[in-house]
């Protein structure tokens, strides 16, 4: 890890463009703020998986348009679209549409018939996706209609792996990892959209009471925060669209890579963290301040700010969160002071919620061993970090973002 800096927070000069601008994060913040609203004050729908539809509908309409008619009237269209329409080729946008739907159809043959989609926590998934997939193909005609007129080089590769399907001679470079992209939305979209709707049904049955007032505060702001975290991920997740310059540009492409990441979600984590991860789960922060009202108040106070940061980080993406992926690079937000703020708030957090190092029983060796464990996990997060920055890497414009933090960053070389 790079060394601590001199404390200085001063900025000697400004960081790259954002491919997320400060604009575009507050559309987004406030498209949240008012679906919350709706959502969860209102209530439409007493189905909270229609919620969470409801909510990223919400987000998506005022997110999409100021990314197109704000963000790229500054900038400049998005990567390979010129402002001017020109002239759909309906055989090319047919041949992309046969693409396209072999993707859906092929996520929704595995969503029914691999056994880990049969676990409860997909239920609200599974539900959901069957009623909203005609829709999305019904309405993926005329966008890829307009993109197609769009783009400086619409024989893409949507348009190539579409030819391969109807066994015509395509150039096959890049089709790979453009499709490694697709089995990233396809793993992480359920997970991010089961998270929501029981972050959604968790805070609907929510009772701030007297009792224990304090510490239901705590919870609430807890679950919250997570709330805003998994709905703009799952923005994220929905937002891959060329149109606006949201597309995956690429996918992680070493093993590595997809190990450390992946096993950090179900179906993976719950295994991995019971048989060789298991730090102190059983006895946390709360209990060990409970007869101290003042230093619970500072702990609880420090574990939230933990949040505010990883949060922060996700908001920073607006409709560009997404793992294992080059989306753009982002420079604002918390990103202008370290590379991966995200990970650093969220393992800090855990050290202050599970506290390894006070263990219920007292002893040094169940001390000992649980910090040993936590640490394994911070290591995990390290190993995604590195991962991350090497793929990372190949883009200049990320290399000019990292040399920018080297200079300027918190944690930066001496």
């Amino acid at each position: 890890m790079d060394q601590v800096g001199s404390g200085s927070f001063a900025l000697a000069e400004e960081p790259p463009r954002s491919a997320t601008p400060t604009l575009q994060m507050a559309v987004v913040a406030l498209s949240f703020l008012l679906a919350a609203w709706v959502v969860l004050w209102l209530r439409p729908t007493q189905d909270p998986a229609m919620a969470a539809v409801l909510m990223i509908v919400m987000m998506a309409v005022p997110g999409a348009l100021s990314e197109y008619f704000l963000v790229q009237r500054r900038a400049g269209p998005a990567d390979g679209m010129r402002r001017d329409r020109g002239q759909a080729s309906a055989a090319r946008v047919m041949q992309k549409i046969v693409g396209l739907w072999a993707i859906y159809g092929a996520m929704l043959f595995a969503y029914l018939m691999l056994p880990v989609y049969d676990a409860p926590l997909y239920d609200a998934f599974l539900r959901t996706f069957p009623v909203v997939l005609p829709w999305i193909m019904g309405l993926s005609i005329p966008y890829i209609a307009l993109v197609d007129s769009l783009q400086t080089e619409p024989e893409d590769r949507l348009w190539r792996f579409g030819g391969l399907l109807l066994l015509r001679e395509v150039d096959r470079d890049g089709i790979g990892n453009w499709l490694l992209g697709w089995l990233v939305k396809a793993f992480f979209l359920p997970l991010m959209f089961c998270f929501l709707t029981g972050y959604i049904a968790d805070l609907w049955a929510f009772k701030l009471t007297d009792e224990g007032f304090g510490y239901r505060l705590f919870i609430l702001s807890y679950q919250s925060l997570y709330f805003i975290d998994v709905a703009v991920g799952t923005l994220g997740y929905c937002m891959t669209l060329r149109l606006l310059g949201t597309h995956i540009r690429s996918a992680q492409p070493t093993v590595a890579g997809w190990v450390v990441a992946l096993m950090c979600y179900p179906p993976f984590w719950p295994a991995i963290s019971q048989a060789y991860l298991r730090y102190n789960p059983d006895w946390e922060w709360e209990a060990w301040l409970a007869g101290s009202p003042v230093l619970f108040a500072i702990w609880a106070v420090m574990i939230l700010a933990c949040l505010v940061v990883y949060v922060w980080a996700t908001m920073a993406f607006g409709l560009r969160f997404s793992n294992l992926t080059h989306r753009g690079v982002i420079t604002n937000g918390p990103y202008r002071y370290t590379k991966h703020p995200a990970y650093i708030a969220k393992n800090l957090s855990w050290w202050l919620v599970a506290i390894p190092f006070i263990p219920e029983d007292g002893s040094f060796l169940t001390a000992l061993a649980c910090c040993f464990m936590l640490l394994g996990v911070n290591t995990v997060y390290f190993l995604r970090a590195k991962t991350e920055e090497r793929h990372m890497m190949e883009d200049p414009a990320y290399r000019a973002y990292a040399a920018w933090i080297e200079r300027n960053g918190i944690f930066r070389r001496r």
